[in-house]
């Protein structure tokens, strides 16, 4: 067992003219002024971060694996698009297929890559559990449990508790101890997996296809079953304080954790995963027990399986290990994060070089501008060696190793952000150079060829994203988790074939508006 959360283009079109920038709407609130930059920070705890991850599983979320909060990554797409992104297009229209042209050579693209519709199979267990179920031809298998509860649902004394909880589940049942709870699918040369996000928690297995009866029912039996002994509770507060420590030791991902508590003030989304050793210390078995009670709800819960087992197996399957739990119905929403101001933060921290991240609040997952600013980050600093800020920034000037941006949304919310890494002494010229492109974003209009080649980019990159078993594995169980629904491939080719110039433009003015970002830069001592 393994814990996953312990944790572009051608030039903008210079010769088109630009209409003058849209006055403000949209769901983002106006910002209130900016303010005074302060010279140096306490440096909050340092928490886990939450942008999907470039590893080859479920949702690619809050993993260790996200050490890059790197620029898109095409499997961040296969997740981000299927699930989220393609009920409507980028001006709210509903999408029909029939509309659409697929893009120059997307036929086959489509036909090898897009599962037969026939193949997805979904049910509901009497007690409510959803699932569904992918036939493929591989004869590896994956299977997970998706769980709503993540960090956001935490109360303020409850930081760090549903990551907390993410471990305890390993630590014993009713019928099993630890070793053999971990010796289950190791022993057959599998793997069972867990982590913890903002918004969700999965508890994940890959196998032989042999091995899937084994793989459901011990992934019931941790879930449903686990008895949380105190001894064990209290060796793993241990454990994962030291893995907020080796967190801290990261600067470069400890940045975006503290640049999430500047978006969401005084919200559950812009405190780390991994909690803080004062609440991770006070963790008892009854915090835990009230939390499952709280958040595990049936109706929060779904079942995803790919594989080349038949539904029939599937389902029978599901039926006599998860259906007998019974709990009530989820009760209140989530709170929606508010009060942003925009804010510049330096601070002195043990780097060899400045960390840099400029960003904003933006679209969250039912937001129909979500395509084009995501187009739009890709375009910016997507992982092709192509991309503006990459070519301009550190292939033009040499000063900027690492350089990229990246969108990610959640339910009701999201962000942007550009990261880069630089020497001291060329800081200050890397900074305008970003600003400098963030502009151009926001003042000239993509070109035709530009924009083509942009859509083509990002089709390319879900394409070879699809690949991935575990990956559909997750896509699936959080489109049933939200939609009901599992949401073709096609349908996200045809929303990004259908943003336009404008599209792409105006998202740009919205949040990349230079009123809208903040700051935050970690300095190497400066003396």
């Amino acid at each position: 067992m393994t814990c996953s959360s312990c944790p572009s283009t051608e030039p903008f079109s210079p010769s088109i003219p630009s209409p003058a920038p849209p006055a403000w709407k949209g769901p983002i609130p106006p910002p209130t002024p900016m303010q005074a930059p302060t010279a140096q920070v306490m440096l909050p705890p340092i928490g886990q971060r939450t942008r999907p991850a470039t590893i080859d599983g479920a949702d690619w979320s809050g993993t260790a694996a996200a050490s890059a909060r790197s620029s898109f990554d095409p499997r961040d797409a296969l997740s981000v698009l299927t699930t989220n992104l393609f009920q409507s297009n980028a001006k709210g229209e509903a999408i029909s297929a029939s509309l659409f042209r697929a893009p120059l050579g997307c036929g086959l693209l489509l036909r090898v890559m897009s599962p037969d519709p026939s193949t997805f199979h979904t049910w509901t267990l009497p007690n409510g559990i959803r699932c569904v179920h992918l036939e493929d031809g591989r004869n590896v298998g994956h299977c997970g449990l998706l769980i709503e509860a993540g960090s956001r649902d935490e109360l303020d004394r409850e930081n760090g508790l549903a990551h907390f909880i993410e471990h305890s589940l390993f630590k014993g049942t009713g019928k099993r101890r630890t070793f053999h709870i971990l010796n289950r699918l190791d022993s057959v040369g599998a793997e069972l997996n867990a982590y913890t996000s903002k918004e969700e928690t999965w508890i994940t297995a890959s196998y032989l296809s042999e091995h899937l009866g084994r793989a459901v029912e011990l992934i019931a039996d941790i879930a449903f079953h686990s008895t949380f002994p105190e001894r064990e509770i209290a060796k793993e507060r241990d454990v994962i304080i030291d893995e907020i420590h080796a967190w801290r030791d990261n600067p470069g991902d400890a940045i975006f954790d503290e640049f999430q508590s500047i978006l969401y003030p005084n919200h559950a989304l812009g405190r780390n995963i991994l909690g803080d050793e004062k609440s991770v210390g006070g963790f008892k078995r009854n915090d835990i027990l009230r939390f499952i009670d709280r958040q595990y709800r049936n109706d929060r819960l779904v079942f995803s399986s790919v594989g080349p087992m038949p539904a029939k197996q599937v389902k029978r399957l599901t039926e006599k290990h998860l259906s007998a739990r019974q709990t009530q119905a989820s009760r209140g929403e989530r709170s929606v994060p508010t009060g942003y101001s925009p804010v510049r933060r330096e601070g002195d921290h043990a780097v060899h070089q400045v960390h840099a991240v400029i960003g904003s609040p933006g679209y969250g997952m039912d937001d129909p501008k979500r395509t084009a600013l995501m187009l739009l980050s890709n375009h910016l600093g997507g992982p092709g060696m192509n991309a503006r800020l990459a070519l301009n920034i550190r292939e033009r000037h040499g000063i900027c190793y690492n350089i990229e941006s990246s969108y990610f949304p959640y339910a009701d919310t999201g962000e942007f952000t550009v990261y880069f890494g630089t020497d001291v002494k060329t800081f200050a010229r890397a900074e305008r150079l970003v600003m400098k492109e963030l502009r151009d974003a926001r003042e000239k209009r993509l070109g035709v060829v530009t924009l083509k080649q942009a859509k083509q980019q990002i089709i390319g990159q879900i394409a070879l994203g699809a690949e991935s078993g575990s990956g559909w594995m997750s896509t699936m169980g959080k489109s049933i988790l939200m939609y009901d629904r599992v949401r073709p491939l096609e349908e996200a080719f045809h929303a990004i074939e259908a943003v336009t110039a404008d599209d792409v433009l105006e998202v740009a003015n919205e949040v990349l508006d230079p009123d809208r970002l903040s700051a935050l830069v970690y300095f190497p001592p400066r003396g």
